[in-house]
C-alpha cells in the first residue's frame, strides 16, 4: 500500500515524483523478467506443438 499525504506541499509532490519514478523503474525491471520469460514458454510451446503435428 502506498500512502500519498492529503496536503499538496512542495515537499511531498517532489517525493510523490521520486517515488513514482522508482515505482516505474521496478515495473519495467518487472516487465522485462516476465517478457523473456514468457518468450522462453512461447519457444518451448511452439516446439511441442511442432512435435505434436
Amino acid at each position: 500500500m502506498i500512502y500519498i499525504p492529503r496536503k499538496s506541499s512542495e515537499k511531498s509532490s517532489e517525493e510523490l515524483r521520486e517515488l513514482l519514478a522508482a515505482l516505474s523503474k521496478e515495473f519495467e525491471k518487472f516487465k522485462e523478467k516476465f517478457l523473456k520469460k514468457l518468450d522462453k514458454f512461447e519457444k518451448k510451446s511452439r516446439k511441442t506443438r511442432i512435435i505434436v503435428k
